[in-house]
């Protein structure tokens, strides 16, 4: 992006622009722990989903057949790092593919396959208020996923993770959910820069040296009472709206408007049927929120079609208590590791 000619390089071609939208959204952020980024699955893109998929069906198959304990029992274990909205869900997915899976492997125990939720912090869920947080670890606890809270990973290896208290957990498979750092294409001048490489923007959503330039999303550090605001989707929904009407008013010679986001709840799903939630002051927790928060995804996906296709995907696997999907790809990347 040359910002002074006003200019976009593509590959093989060049693009002018009066006004510019940067919303190159987010990367996975390995904190600088050694062996994350070579080792732990990233879950924020669908390949990235998909490549989970395989690996952990890779690794029940080959338990089913593997003889030596310690070995099986490092396949059969999942540990996920981090313990926001995409961890928990995460920990909460695996206990119900487990249950999905019984009727698959009759003579094999799966009561062997255990997974362990890491958290940095003192509780999960840390953008919701504190007793929803609490009632999240509860309910993974119920569900057999062990909480361990203030626990730092120092190394992640192929076949464990380390931990700040000298420990190591045995492991073929760890989820990394801990973070997210914004993804800045190249520039020509480089723009005033917030945490987590995240640009700086005035209330109005413009870069604080370009009018005529706007940040959006994960790559938008904007702040709304002093603070900054968490990155999730609602938000970014909300300012592309915001962007485009100070746009139009720019092209109509008036000036910008700050952008108010307008928060209408949090739901998180902690998975066999239980959420949390919070909708302006009323919190909620159990079956409703879980219900809540299926609904709105479903309502957020674009075109009928694939609100249908989902739907029926998620009755087949509630009511069913099946996963319709089994098939083992071949790795999509080099980097993916042999077990």
């Amino acid at each position: 992006v040359d910002f002074a000619q006003q200019e976009i390089q593509l590959n093989g071609t060049t693009l002018s622009y009066d006004y510019l939208v940067l919303a190159t959204g987010s990367q996975t952020y390995y904190l600088g722990v050694p062996g994350a980024a070579d080792y732990a699955f990233a879950l924020r893109t669908l390949e990235d989903a998909v490549t989970l998929r395989d690996r952990i069906l890779a690794c029940i198959e080959q338990a089913s057949r593997e003889a030596d304990l310690a070995r099986r029992q490092q396949l059969l274990t999942f540990v996920v790092v981090g313990g926001g909205p995409t961890g928990v869900e995460m920990a909460g997915a695996l206990v119900e593919l487990k249950r999905s899976l019984r009727q698959y492997y009759p003579h094999f125990e799966l009561e062997e396959m255990h997974v362990t939720l890491l958290q940095s912090g003192s509780r999960l869920l840390a953008n919701l208020p504190e007793p929803l947080g609490h009632y999240t670890a509860r309910k993974l606890n119920r569900l057999g996923v062990p909480v361990r809270l203030q626990t730092r990973v120092t190394r992640v290896t192929p076949t464990a993770v380390e931990l700040d208290d000298g420990s190591a957990i045995a492991s073929a498979t760890v989820v990394w959910a801990a973070g997210l750092e914004a993804t800045l294409p190249n520039t020509t001048v480089e723009p005033y820069k917030a945490r987590k490489n995240k640009l700086d923007v005035r209330p109005t959503l413009q870069l604080l040296r370009f009018a005529n330039v706007y940040a959006i999303g994960d790559l938008a550090h904007a702040q709304q009472n002093g603070k900054p605001l968490s990155g999730v989707a609602p938000e970014a929904l909300q300012q592309g709206v915001a962007v485009a009407r100070n746009i139009n008013r720019q092209i109509r010679g008036r000036s910008p408007k700050p952008f108010r986001y307008f928060n209408k709840g949090r739901l998180a799903i902690i998975g066999c049927y239980g959420g949390v939630g919070q909708i302006g002051p009323i919190r909620l927790t159990g079956f409703l929120p879980w219900l809540m928060w299926l609904s709105v995804h479903v309502v957020y996906l674009p075109g009928f079609r694939s609100r249908l296709f989902v739907l029926l995907s998620w009755i087949h696997g509630y009511v069913l208590g099946d996963r319709p999907v089994r098939q083992v790809l071949p790795p999509t990347r080099p980097s993916d590791r042999q077990l």
